[in-house]
């Protein structure tokens, strides 16, 4: 999470979809990083569609709403900006 609140720090449109936390914990996770962009809830319902498949996933999504590159796994610093950097490449 502080590589994520890094990067909405510096601007990028980074979106959280919770998966299987009641909000109330979601919501007091959330709590320690104020840098929290948008987070969504029920994130169970929409797995299937983008094809995860394991926890956590990232995903790249360019300015046309595709999926453009995905990431099991922590990230590293360096993996991160090779995500936004293909999402900004790809529109």
């Amino acid at each position: 999470m502080p590589l994520l609140m890094r990067a909405v720090q510096a601007g990028e449109p980074v979106v959280l979809l919770n998966v299987g936390e009641p909000a109330e914990r979601v919501g007091a996770f959330l709590g320690a990083y104020p840098a929290t962009s948008a987070t969504w809830l029920g994130g169970e319902a929409v797995t299937g569609t983008l094809r995860v498949s394991g926890f956590p996933t990232t995903l790249a999504v360019n300015a046309r709403g595709r999926i453009v590159a995905r990431h099991l796994g922590p990230l590293s610093s360096a993996q991160l900006q090779t995500l936004i950097r293909q999402a900004k490449e790809t529109r």
